[in-house]
């Protein structure tokens, strides 16, 4: 194989990356503003978690 061959195969492998993407991307299951909420929750709770401050009964001082 003469390596100008590899020109149009790493040509096509980055076209097919780039239309996997966008129509990932584009897929209805994934929506930005309830996944940055959701990440905000998990961080809010993550923060009262290290600071100690914990709702369950059974963790009283």
């Amino acid at each position: 194989m003469h390596w100008w061959m590899l020109i149009p195969i790493a040509a096509v492998i980055v076209i097919s990356l780039c239309g996997l993407f966008r129509w990932a991307s584009g897929a209805a299951e994934i929506d930005v503003e309830n996944a940055r909420e959701r990440f905000r929750e998990e961080e809010d709770w993550r923060g009262l978690h290290r600071s100690g401050i914990d709702v369950a009964p059974h963790r009283q001082r």
